[in-house]
């Protein structure tokens, strides 16, 4: 079960970055979009 929860949090982790890049990539085209 240890796996598995390391599986989870690292799914959590990595669904937690593609949500911090996906804002940092909109923040980043909204400034040079003006």
């Amino acid at each position: 079960t240890e796996a598995v929860n390391g599986l989870e949090g690292m799914s959590q982790f990595l669904t937690a970055a593609a949500d911090a890049l996906g804002n940092v990539d909109s923040e980043l085209a909204k400034g040079i979009s003006g």
